[in-house]
Protein backbone atom coordinates (compact mmCIF):
# COMPACT_ATOMS: atom_id res chain seq x y z
CA UNK A 1 0.00 0.00 0.00
CA UNK A 2 3.43 2.66 0.28
CA UNK A 3 2.50 3.69 -3.65
CA UNK A 4 -1.29 3.84 -3.00
CA UNK A 5 -0.60 5.87 0.16
CA UNK A 6 1.26 8.23 -1.55
CA UNK A 7 -0.54 9.04 -4.38
CA UNK A 8 -3.76 9.52 -2.00
CA UNK A 9 -2.00 11.97 0.52
CA UNK A 10 -0.31 14.13 -2.49
CA UNK A 11 -2.25 17.28 -2.04
CA UNK A 12 -2.19 17.71 -6.12
CA UNK A 13 -3.91 14.26 -6.48
CA UNK A 14 -6.31 13.86 -3.59
CA UNK A 15 -9.10 15.81 -4.92
CA UNK A 16 -9.06 13.11 -7.65
CA UNK A 17 -9.52 10.60 -5.28
CA UNK A 18 -11.93 11.96 -2.93
CA UNK A 19 -14.88 9.69 -4.44
CA UNK A 20 -13.43 7.10 -5.37
CA UNK A 21 -14.16 3.46 -3.44
CA UNK A 22 -10.34 3.30 -3.00
CA UNK A 23 -10.28 -0.65 -2.44
CA UNK A 24 -12.20 -1.43 -5.81
CA UNK A 25 -9.90 1.12 -7.30
CA UNK A 26 -7.01 -0.65 -6.10
CA UNK A 27 -8.04 -3.68 -7.21
CA UNK A 28 -8.92 -2.61 -10.17
CA UNK A 29 -5.24 -1.04 -11.16
CA UNK A 30 -3.94 -4.31 -10.15
CA UNK A 31 -6.30 -6.01 -12.25
CA UNK A 32 -5.52 -3.96 -15.35
CA UNK A 33 -1.70 -3.46 -14.60
CA UNK A 34 -1.28 -7.24 -14.69
CA UNK A 35 -2.97 -7.87 -18.02
CA UNK A 36 -0.87 -4.90 -18.94
CA UNK A 37 1.88 -6.76 -18.46
CA UNK A 38 1.14 -9.92 -19.33
CA UNK A 39 0.19 -11.32 -16.23
CA UNK A 40 -3.23 -12.73 -14.68
CA UNK A 41 -6.96 -10.94 -15.77
CA UNK A 42 -5.80 -9.99 -19.26
CA UNK A 43 -7.90 -8.22 -21.34
CA UNK A 44 -8.54 -5.18 -23.16
CA UNK A 45 -6.54 -2.02 -21.29
CA UNK A 46 -9.19 0.42 -22.45
CA UNK A 47 -12.12 -1.41 -20.66
CA UNK A 48 -10.21 -0.05 -17.27
CA UNK A 49 -10.99 3.39 -17.91
CA UNK A 50 -14.82 2.22 -17.64
CA UNK A 51 -14.41 0.67 -14.76
CA UNK A 52 -12.99 3.70 -12.75
CA UNK A 53 -14.16 6.85 -11.65
CA UNK A 54 -11.08 8.38 -12.11
CA UNK A 55 -9.97 11.37 -14.80
CA UNK A 56 -6.39 11.34 -15.52
CA UNK A 57 -4.49 13.89 -16.60
CA UNK A 58 -0.82 14.15 -18.31
CA UNK A 59 0.24 16.07 -15.37
CA UNK A 60 -1.13 13.74 -13.02
CA UNK A 61 0.10 10.62 -14.31
CA UNK A 62 3.35 12.39 -13.91
CA UNK A 63 3.08 12.78 -10.66
CA UNK A 64 1.30 9.13 -9.93
CA UNK A 65 4.64 7.64 -12.02
CA UNK A 66 7.00 10.07 -9.47
CA UNK A 67 5.72 8.39 -6.68
CA UNK A 68 5.38 4.87 -8.17
CA UNK A 69 9.32 5.78 -8.64
CA UNK A 70 9.71 6.71 -4.91
CA UNK A 71 7.82 3.76 -3.55
CA UNK A 72 10.35 1.26 -5.69
CA UNK A 73 13.10 2.70 -4.60
CA UNK A 74 11.89 3.04 -0.85
CA UNK A 75 11.48 -0.60 -1.23
CA UNK A 76 14.78 -1.46 -2.40
CA UNK A 77 13.64 -2.97 -5.57
CA UNK A 78 16.99 -3.29 -8.25
CA UNK A 79 17.26 -0.44 -10.50
CA UNK A 80 17.27 -2.81 -13.48
CA UNK A 81 13.43 -3.58 -12.41
CA UNK A 82 12.67 -0.46 -11.07
CA UNK A 83 13.37 1.26 -14.62
CA UNK A 84 11.76 -1.51 -16.59
CA UNK A 85 8.59 -1.14 -14.52
CA UNK A 86 8.40 2.46 -14.76
CA UNK A 87 8.74 2.07 -18.98
CA UNK A 88 5.81 -0.28 -18.75
CA UNK A 89 3.68 2.11 -17.08
CA UNK A 90 4.59 4.73 -19.18
CA UNK A 91 3.82 2.90 -21.98
CA UNK A 92 0.56 2.88 -20.84
CA UNK A 93 -0.15 6.33 -20.35
CA UNK A 94 -2.43 6.57 -23.55
CA UNK A 95 -4.79 4.30 -22.11
CA UNK A 96 -4.87 5.94 -18.89
CA UNK A 97 -4.99 9.49 -19.63
CA UNK A 98 -8.41 11.05 -20.79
Amino acid sequence: MLFFDRVFADPELAPIFERVNKPRYIASVAKFVAGATGGRNRGPAATWKTRTDVSASHKSSSSVAGHLAAALDELDVPTEVASEVLTVVASLEPQIVN
